[in-house]
């Protein structure tokens, strides 16, 4: 009984990181994304790796910008911007700023 309620519980733990971020692969960063644009990656397949790590970006005009001018297509920076307006349409807390945080790399990150 007891070898069933150690692995009852080691298969809860595995599977718990899954459930709680809904099945969501791990976060990609504005500089992975822009080491992918960099390497030729076709634009579909960085968009579904955003979608795929349900990852959330909210760019300022100036990061929008600076993406642009570094190479980061129109099409892979509406993708970005996708995030943001899905997640606030389906939580409006999203929208108030204290609920961000800035990472090293100076982009907002949920």
């Amino acid at each position: 009984m007891r070898y069933i309620l150690n692995h009852a519980a080691l298969l809860a733990f595995c599977i718990a990181p899954f459930i709680l971020t809904g099945c969501a692969g791990p976060q990609l960063t504005v500089p992975q994304i822009v080491d992918m644009s960099e390497m030729g990656e076709p634009d579909q397949a960085i968009c579904d790796k955003i979608s795929e790590s349900s990852s959330i970006y909210r760019l300022k005009a100036g990061q929008i910008t600076k993406l642009s001018e570094i190479g980061v297509s129109d099409q892979v920076i509406d993708c970005m911007r996708q995030t943001y307006i899905d997640a606030v349409l389906q939580d409006q807390q999203m929208e108030d700023w204290d609920n961000w945080t800035r990472d090293n790399d100076g982009y907002w990150y949920w």
